[in-house]
């Protein structure tokens, strides 16, 4: 089976579409609300019929259910797992990991820094451009963001497997390379970002030094 590691905007949802998929056709179980199962923002799952109250309760939800010889497919944002990445690393030892990247990531940034701004509205975050736009307005940036953002997209670099960048990345090649056939579901945003944020060019200046001295190989 398979797992994305990846962080925010950089096209997790749309390689875990089709990743999922392949999961599922090995006997794998899905879950709705989220495929991001770590994150701290979601307590419930469909079809999971359980409350978590935090990360060590679904571990070891997880440990229990592969005891029972069921596995559940999920997508990992590198942050999400930092704090247990001895466990993670052998609770997933046997799965193949899908590394995604940006090749643009300061388009990523300021996709993720656009979603904050929205509170990560869900009628934003995919497919709904029109909608995203009518609730944008400039807004400021604080320079302090863009070193947590590096630091937690940095965070990949510590993670072993496939490397793969959002950009390279296509339904149709998606579907030919997981054997699958599935609707091509997710379209990206065309906007530009940059005319949004009103401190940009202290803030594009600052992304681009921090960027430079640590650069993900």
């Amino acid at each position: 089976m398979y797992i994305v590691i990846s962080h925010p905007r950089c096209g997790s949802t749309f390689l875990h579409e089709y990743v999922n998929e392949y999961n599922l056709n090995l006997g794998a179980k899905g879950i709705t609300t989220s495929a991001e199962f770590f994150n701290s923002r979601w307590d419930t799952f469909e079809p999971i019929d359980y409350l978590f109250s935090n990360i060590d309760d679904k571990m070891r939800f997880l440990e229990k259910e592969r005891n029972k010889g069921q596995e559940y497919s999920v997508k990992v944002q590198a942050y999400q797992v930092e704090k247990i990445r001895p466990w993670f690393d052998e609770f997933y030892k046997n799965w193949d990991r899908l590394i995604l990247l940006k090749k643009d990531k300061w388009r990523a940034f300021l996709s993720y820094q656009i979603q904050s701004y929205l509170r990560w509205e869900g009628r934003t975050t995919h497919n709904r451009e029109r909608e995203m736009i009518s609730k944008l307005k400039p807004f400021f940036v604080e320079k302090e963001k863009v070193q947590v953002w590096l630091w937690q997209y940095n965070l990949l670099n510590s993670h072993t497997g496939i490397r793969l960048y959002h950009e390279d990345l296509n339904h149709d090649l998606l579907c030919n390379l997981f054997d699958i056939d599935i609707e091509e579901r997710f379209t990206r945003y065309e906007l530009d970002y940059e005319p949004y944020i009103i401190n940009l060019d202290e803030i594009k200046k600052e992304f681009h030094r921090q960027e430079s001295s640590s650069y993900l190989r």
